[in-house]
């Protein structure tokens, strides 16, 4: 759980941003990263606030419950350069969601606990944007670890391991099944939208080195297959669920704050790709324009000689398994509108 070093992150806030080539300490990496919530996603710095303002003890109702004090956020700031640190914009909002998720619940069943609140269950929160913060009780589950019996190993992709597999018992995607999946569904989506907000500091910088938005690709690149990966964890876990294990599908179907989650979470996310693809084109085509040779080839974005990756074969292979008529069924009986 994290905790803001709030002189840190705060004082030093109104610090410009720095030249792309100039080196950058602690203090001016945090002071940037204040710089870039502010100006491209400041439901971000917001979410961030929030959770570092939390205390470590909560009454509701007759219990008393502590939470361990949280991990300073500029952790996951990394690199000296510029753009190493807007790379690591990613991973900030990425973890800081994580601990988001596992804690304000505490705030708001402070506040507002349910009618039937025991004591005895868990929740988690998730918030998708700074107005929409959904307290989820945690139902009915089993260990997703099970799905290694049913993900082939031509589908055991980058992040089967250590998502799905090898069991490990503090790993929440697999102890706290669906509901952890679906943690790590929105905090991957969370950091691909903090990157696309950035979208304009890209293109800004681009004007000097026009390889900065080969960049842009390898930081979206990192959450770009995660889209496919959970949302097929997802829904296998709901199909061996009304398989084996009928009280945990039920429940899951029952729960409403479960089911607005994924489906808020999924249709921006697969929104937020196919942006990203339509930008890419768009950008393929003014380099070429501009006397630039690039193109899009074999799952690379290539200018020149020199190619990233865009969308490889586990992509690919996840796009077809994730055609199955059983899987299309159950993905649209589960989401929210339906």
């Amino acid at each position: 759980m994290l905790k803001l070093n709030h002189c840190l992150f705060y004082l030093l806030f109104a610090l410009p941003l720095l030249s792309h080539g100039q080196s950058l300490n602690k203090s001016r990496q945090v002071a940037m990263a204040n710089g870039l919530m502010e100006k491209y996603h400041p439901d971000a710095m917001s979410m961030l606030q929030r959770v570092s303002n939390l205390p470590t003890q909560f009454q509701i109702g007759n219990f008393t419950y502590r939470s361990s004090p949280q991990t300073n956020p500029s952790t996951w700031l990394d690199g000296k350069s510029e753009m190493d640190l807007i790379g690591s914009m990613n991973t900030i909002i990425h973890e800081s969601h994580h601990a988001f998720t596992s804690s304000y619940y505490l705030k708001m069943l402070a506040e507002t606990p349910p009618n039937d609140f025991d004591g005895n269950s868990t929740y988690r929160s998730f918030s998708l944007s700074d107005t929409e913060t959904i307290l989820v009780r945690v139902d009915a589950h089993y260990n997703s670890n099970e799905l290694k019996s049913d993900i082939p190993k031509s589908l055991r992709t980058f992040r089967y391991n250590p998502y799905i597999a090898p069991k490990d018992r503090y790993l929440s995607s697999q102890v706290s099944g669906i509901y952890g999946l679906l943690n790590e569904f929105n905090a991957y989506y969370q950091g691909a939208l903090m990157t696309m907000q950035m979208y304009p500091e890209y293109l800004d910088r681009a004007k000097k080195d026009f390889k900065v938005l080969q960049a842009f690709v390898q930081h979206i690149g990192h959450s770009y297959g995660a889209f496919f990966e959970f949302k097929y964890f997802c829904l296998l876990y709901l199909k061996r669920a009304e398989e084996r294990h009928p009280e945990a599908f039920a429940e899951s179907m029952k729960n409403e704050a479960l089911r607005e989650v994924y489906t808020k979470v999924h249709n921006r996310y697969e929104a937020l790709i196919k942006t990203f693809d339509n930008i890419l084109l768009k950008t393929v085509e003014d380099l070429n324009n501009n006397g630039i040779t690039s193109e899009i080839r074999d799952g690379y974005f290539w200018i020149g000689g020199y190619g990233v990756g865009i969308m490889n074969e586990d992509v690919e292979k996840l796009s077809k398994a994730l055609d199955d008529s059983r899987l299309e069924i159950l993905h649209n009986n589960f989401l929210l509108n339906n």
